[in-house]
């Protein structure tokens, strides 16, 4: 079998969610990232710019709206209409301070500097690709430029590296949200007699 053979019906039976999606983006974007270090075909890096800040990118918005799932799910979060049209949409910034209130508020005695530093990075790929259009078009709906907010220049390999490390934070906030979900339900099910 090949190689690139994708079995669509084994992802579909893991029941796949938003975190899962995060993550098969990240690692295509790590994987054009090593590509580009083997440097076999000539190209420069600067066309693989919009591709890789994009999968990060979308990895980003999907990992944050899996935080803001689970925080509805635990009922930190006031889950209103407001919210679910949020959630149908792709602002970072907005999605961020949802993400930001489940963290706090489950994890309150924590430090605020990681999250800080969190904020300012995904203010980052916020302000370059606010609609997560952006970094998919060369002009957006207004026919303007999409680059006229792109950095002048960026080091893929360290985009690489402190996307790593941001979403590794938030992959350990999902962990723990998951596994209060877990012990919430656990409870719950010990609590509820069987008939």
């Amino acid at each position: 079998m090949s190689p690139a053979w994708a079995s669509i019906r084994w992802l579909l039976s893991l029941d796949a969610n938003d975190s899962i999606f995060s993550m098969a983006f990240k690692e295509a974007g790590d994987k054009i990232v090593r590509e580009i270090h083997r440097d076999d075909d000539g190209m420069p890096a600067d066309i693989y710019f919009m591709p890789v800040a994009y999968l990060y990118r979308h990895s980003l918005e999907l990992k944050l709206k899996q935080i803001i799932r689970l925080g509805c799910d635990l009922e930190l979060l006031e889950c209103d209409k407001k919210l679910s049209l949020l959630l149908g949409k792709h602002e970072l910034h907005p999605l961020w301070n949802y993400a930001r209130k489940t963290i706090e508020i489950h994890w309150p005695d924590d430090e605020k500097d990681v999250l800080d530093t969190a904020g300012r990075i995904i203010q980052e790929f916020h302000i370059i690709d606010n609609s997560g259009q952006e970094l998919r078009y060369a002009k957006n709906r207004a026919g303007e430029n999409t680059l006229r907010n792109m950095p002048e220049s960026v080091d893929l390999t360290h985009l690489q590296d402190v996307f790593e490390a941001v979403l590794n934070f938030l992959d350990g906030c999902e962990m723990g949200l998951n596994e209060a979900v877990d012990i919430r339900n656990e409870t719950l099910s010990e609590l509820t007699p069987d008939y």
